[in-house]
């Protein structure tokens, strides 16, 4: 058996209020305070697209037993490059060691992705899971049909 496991790159998806559909919004990256202002709202705008890279980063690779000891810190990096700026579709290889300390996170007690994120992006998780020692995915031969007549 390898010790790399491929997984394919899904498309980055918007996350969406689960009520009325639209986009979330976050503040926009440049918008600072005005103390002429004080009520002044913060300028919104639609939230970027999640990457599986970026689900990572933000609710899986941060947690605490991801940064000790350095042997997950290793396997984190790894798993990072190898997700990072990656097209759709693409298929990249993670250690299997990884693949299974991921498993174990996502199985523990404790691992929550929050609302409403958790739900519109648990896809991510399923791919890590269901990522195989295949590095390319079977594609069955055409079946030629003999012409009528």
């Amino acid at each position: 058996m390898s010790d790399i496991v491929y997984l394919n790159i899904p498309e980055p998806v918007p996350v969406r209020n689960l009520v009325s559909g639209k986009p979330l919004k976050k503040i926009h990256d440049d918008w600072k305070p005005d103390p002429a202002k004080p009520k002044a709202e913060p300028r919104m705008v639609d939230d970027e697209l999640w990457s599986i890279h970026r689900w990572l980063v933000q609710f899986v690779l941060s947690r605490p037993e991801w940064c000790k000891p350095l042997a997950n810190q290793l396997l984190a990096q790894k798993v990072l490059v190898a997700t990072e700026d990656q097209e759709t579709d693409s298929r990249v290889g993670i250690p299997v060691a990884a693949q299974r300390k991921l498993r174990e996170t996502f199985e523990s007690d404790d691992f929550e992705v929050p609302w409403p994120y958790g739900p519109q992006l648990a896809h991510f998780g399923d791919l890590i899971i269901d990522a195989t020692d295949k590095k390319l995915i079977e594609v069955p031969e055409p079946v030629a049909v003999a012409p009528e007549g």
